[in-house]
């Protein structure tokens, strides 16, 4: 896995999560500005977890978790046929932004300047409908991610 970024986050309140999302390589292409990156972050905390902060989550948000990284990695489909693999990818990725839209309720990145200036990282303000969604940020995390914000065939 190529990772792109490191991030950390602070203690959720309530439904709000707090953080600073920083590019691992110089070089960077900027941040994704949709809320599909807001929630590609809560997941993959999730999914990392371990012992840099990112906790459990309750059995029906792991299984909707699942479901959605199901949606962003296409997975469902094993064919060979291109025209297909881009149909289906195109329907993941539409169903993937609808139910964001039901999660993510607001999303907010502003990108600054580190020290250097190399402009290598942004604050993140996410706010979600339901706080199980960010259960497992009792406390303050780190972990890095190669998710962009991006999805399949979404260029």
């Amino acid at each position: 896995m190529t990772v792109i970024f490191d991030v950390f986050t602070e203690p959720r309140e309530g439904n709000t999560l707090r953080g600073v999302v920083t590019y691992r390589d110089s070089a960077n292409y900027g941040f994704g500005q949709g809320p599909v990156f807001g929630l590609q972050l809560v997941m993959d905390a999730w999914e990392r977890g371990g012992d840099f902060g990112a906790g459990p989550v309750s059995a029906e948000t792991a299984a909707e978790f699942k479901d959605l990284f199901r949606l962003s990695f296409n997975s469902d489909y094993q064919g060979n046929d291109p025209a297909e693999i881009k149909r289906r990818a195109a329907e993941d990725n539409a169903e993937l932004r609808r139910r964001t839209g039901e999660i993510i309720v607001s999303w907010k990145i502003e990108e600054y300047d580190d020290e250097d200036g190399s402009g290598g990282s942004a604050h993140f303000t996410l706010d979600v409908s339901d706080p199980r969604y960010l259960e497992h940020f009792e406390k303050t995390a780190y972990f890095e991610t190669a998710f962009s914000g991006l999805l399949r065939y979404d260029y």
